[in-house]
């Protein structure tokens, strides 16, 4: 007796649930149709549960953010009910056919919902930017001080369209580029946002699609003694200042003093 293990749908690759949900080229059909409806195109992960963490770091707001959320779920379901329906009845469907069938459950879902309620189906069917609540321009700051509280320097700069754990990770990451390395040591680095001191950290995984900002952060830091700290909202003000002055400018830019 021989056991064949390969995928069901392509007969290309062992049936792991990361070929199914993720590496499978009809489900990256799918996928990348789902996304585009959101305006987004991303490298792909290795792993559906890097997919899966990436997914809970989104920008949108309201029904942009439930939208972004059951479309995860349908398109999850869509490809778990094809990859069943060519095992069981040897029946196989384009991709176009099955990204419609995610949309379709996407909008019947939402529909049952009272945020869309007065939302016509034709409008979900048509695009959905209009009703995503994009945030707008987005910008880092930081400053480095010196142990006496002296501004050694201060930086701002524009980031783009970015949601507010991004440009978190990008001011982390701007900080640490500029830093000396002989004075890693010594340095204490601030953020007010808890869930992105516990990504430098270690504590928890960060989303995928922040990994190689990730990974030029560490190999900065490397086996130094850093210290990284959360801290509340209102102590952080300076850098919320700095930030909110770069999302206006064109470029970077490094201050030898702390702007007014």
């Amino acid at each position: 007796m021989w056991l064949v293990d390969h995928c069901s749908l392509c007969i290309e690759a062992g049936e792991t649930i990361d070929h199914i949900f993720v590496h499978f080229k009809v489900a990256r059909s799918v996928w990348s149709g789902i996304l585009s409806r959101f305006g987004i195109s991303w490298v792909f992960p290795s792993t559906l549960t890097e997919l899966v963490v990436g997914w809970e770091v989104a920008p949108w707001k309201k029904k942009g953010m439930v939208l972004w959320n059951v479309s995860l779920l349908a398109v999850l379901w869509v490809l778990w009910k094809e990859r069943n329906s060519w095992v069981f009845e040897s029946i196989a469907k384009s991709p176009y056919f099955l990204f419609i069938k995610a949309m379709a459950l996407v909008i019947s879902l939402v529909k049952t919902l009272p945020l869309f309620r007065f939302t016509p189906a034709f409008n979900l069917w048509e695009g959905w930017k209009e009703l995503m609540g994009n945030p707008g321009p987005t910008g880092i700051g930081g400053v480095l001080r010196a142990s006496s509280s002296e501004t050694i320097w201060a930086f701002w700069g524009p980031v783009g369209t970015a949601d507010a754990s991004e440009a978190e990770v990008r001011a982390a990451h701007q900080g640490l580029k500029s830093l000396n390395r002989d004075l890693l040591d010594k340095t204490i680095v601030e953020g007010d946002s808890l869930k992105v001191v516990r990504w430098l950290k270690g504590v928890s995984v960060p989303p995928w699609r922040f990994a190689h900002l990730f990974y030029e952060i560490q190999d900065k830091i490397g086996d130094s003694s850093i210290i990284l700290k959360h801290i509340r909202r209102l102590a952080n003000d300076v850098a919320d200042r700095l930030a909110r002055q770069g999302a206006g400018r064109e470029s970077l830019i490094l201050f030898d003093f702390l702007p007014p």
